[in-house]
């Protein structure tokens, strides 16, 4: 009888059935599985080390600041507005150490996105989607024409969280009176990370106006309304206004930037093809929807409301760029500007073709050419931040974070050590000819010193010995030189004395006096050096070469 039950529970129709009720735990570990499955679709290789997700603002903004500001950082506006969710990640990641605050950042980073997954899926389910078909809204909001930039970093979360707040608010929900106080908290924390708040107001305004739903959500509305308020006002106590510069006078500028985005990024006739059939698919569904007069219907008004909402994010990512409303856009992909409005229209396309079988059928089919036509993986270099993080607990270090770009500091994390601490100083390298090879340049040794004048694009040294840190797992490298232009100096380092590029980092350093400092994996073996230490001819004075071995 037992056997019996079990093998009723596990047929295929039982599981369809659970599968399909709302709010069940078992649509919800699919929805969850599929929204993992969509994440690894995006990713280059599986190769994870500590830091390769590690973008832009995470270091020099969220995570430098945390460690001198402390808890004041939370409240420290950045581009004109508060990010308050990764401003709270990145003060967590200070109970770590440096070496791990990645892995803080990544969670953080996760659990957006999962945020934005439930609420997706929840409102799907709510307002009539099956669950194959929210489960197919997942993917496709996911895998949407995007280069990648929204992933796996917290500087970008707050687009996805932007997406939620967008639906959450925008659609039909549940009373507010139902949980109150943990909806209150949600909702400050995403009205106060980034200006998605600001936008919402107008739009809140001509809900709140047709669906008359005061009274069941007023905490809603106080909430984001106090939320775009507050985010308007440091906005326009920042120096953001100026700094963006003349707005463009072209309107050439201005239509091509919006219909591009429209358009997904099309580049080429096939992408602009379906881009046009997609529109005109969800163009149709609103004229016939409007010839049944169902323009009083939620099915109709409420899809509307958020198309009109993704037109006016595409609005207000050109006025960000007014200067030059071309910028935000991105041929044949997308970035973090058109994630909104690009997960509001698959959304409103799902959901205004729900009762039209044949033009479901076909938006589906267009929605998923467009993004297997924009798809883009996610590749990160290796800038060996496990071992600068090492560097970090010998001497104070700038750890270079990607995007690399030509610029001093660029986009970095502030390392030190601890205060107090009893620090190695370091162990000089013998710079004298015997010791030295070199190509495309002429030395002149003095006094321990050299002076080097390059004749050639590829100049470079290298040691004929190898430095030997035997009981160590890291190696950082600090060159104290003078040089009369700023350009990229690159290190190489090898256990054969033969240099390929995968073993080797590069980075931008100005002109004049510097400290160039490098650190790479050694693994206990003998490493062999080269530096490149400039790409053109000129002149040079390197004072010092010193090396760490780091544990």
């Amino acid at each position: 009888m037992l056997e019996k039950n079990i093998y009723s529970y596990i047929q295929p129709k039982t599981i369809w059935l659970a599968f399909n009720k709302t709010n069940s735990n078992l649509f919800y570990l699919c929805v969850f599985l599929v929204a993992v499955g969509s994440l690894i679709l995006k990713l280059d290789e599986f190769d994870y080390f500590l830091g390769k997700f590690i973008w832009a603002e995470d270091g020099t903004v969220f995570l430098s600041k945390a460690q001198s500001l402390g808890l004041s950082a939370i409240i420290e506006p950045y581009a004109g507005y508060l990010h308050l969710y990764p401003r709270l990640v990145a003060h967590l990641s200070l109970f770590f150490d440096l070496l791990y605050r990645p892995l803080v950042i990544l969670a953080g980073w996760l659990i957006a996105y999962f945020f934005m997954v439930f609420t997706f899926s929840r409102i799907a389910k709510r307002v009539g989607f099956s669950s194959t078909l929210t489960t197919f809204l997942i993917v496709i909001v996911t895998l949407q024409p995007h280069y990648g930039e929204n992933f796996f970093n917290i500087t970008n979360s707050q687009w996805l969280l932007g997406a939620a707040l967008s639906l959450w608010t925008l659609t039909p929900n549940e009373d507010m009176r139902h949980r109150p106080f943990l909806k209150a908290l949600l909702l400050i924390l995403l009205s106060l990370t980034g200006p998605f708040s600001i936008i919402l107001i107008p739009l809140l305004l001509i809900k709140l106006i047709f669906i008359k739903d005061w009274n069941a959500n007023k905490l809603m509305y106080c909430i984001v309304f106090l939320g775009g308020v507050i985010q308007a006002l440091f906005l326009s106590l920042s120096f953001r206004e100026a700094s963006l510069g003349i707005i463009s006078l072209s309107p050439w500028d201005w239509f091509l930037s919006f219909f591009q985005i429209l358009m997904f990024g099309a580049n080429t006739i096939g992408l602009l093809l379906l881009a046009i059939m997609f529109w005109v698919v969800l163009g149709s569904s609103f004229v016939y929807k409007l010839v049944k007069k169902q323009y009083f219907s939620k099915d109709f008004f409420m899809p509307a409301l958020l198309l009109t909402a993704a037109l006016v994010f595409i609005l207000a990512a050109q006025y960000s760029h007014k200067h030059n409303p071309l910028a935000v856009v991105a041929l044949e992909g997308g970035n973090r500007y058109s994630w909104i409005p690009y997960a509001l229209i698959f959304f409103v396309a799902l959901w205004l073709t729900l009762s039209l079988r044949f033009a479901k059928i076909l938006i589906t089919i267009l929605m998923g050419a467009i993004c297997n036509y924009n798809f883009h993986r996610i590749s990160s270099p290796n800038l060996q931040f496990e071992s600068f993080a090492k560097f970090s607990k010998q001497h104070e270090v700038i750890i270079p974070i990607p995007p690399q770009m030509q610029a001093f500091p660029g986009w970095h994390i502030n390392g030190a050590p601890k205060e107090n601490s009893s620090l190695p100083t370091g162990q000089a390298l013998t710079l004298e000819e015997g010791q030295l090879s070199f190509n495309e340049l002429s030395s002149t040794p003095s006094n321990g010193e050299l002076l080097l004048q390059s004749y050639g694009n590829d100049p470079y040294l290298s040691f004929n010995n190898p430095i030997n840190c035997s009981d160590s797992t890291d190696i950082g490298i600090e060159i104290h030189m003078l040089r009369e232009n700023e350009d990229w100096i690159q290190v190489f380092w090898s256990e054969s004395n033969a240099y390929i590029e995968a073993n080797s980092l590069k980075r931008w350093y100005p002109a004049n006096e510097i400290r160039a400092q490098f650190a790479f994996p050694s693994k206990g073996t003998p490493s062999f050096i080269r530096i490149d230490p400039m790409t053109h001819a000129g002149s040079l004075h390197i004072k010092e070469i010193k090396f760490f071995c780091l544990k």
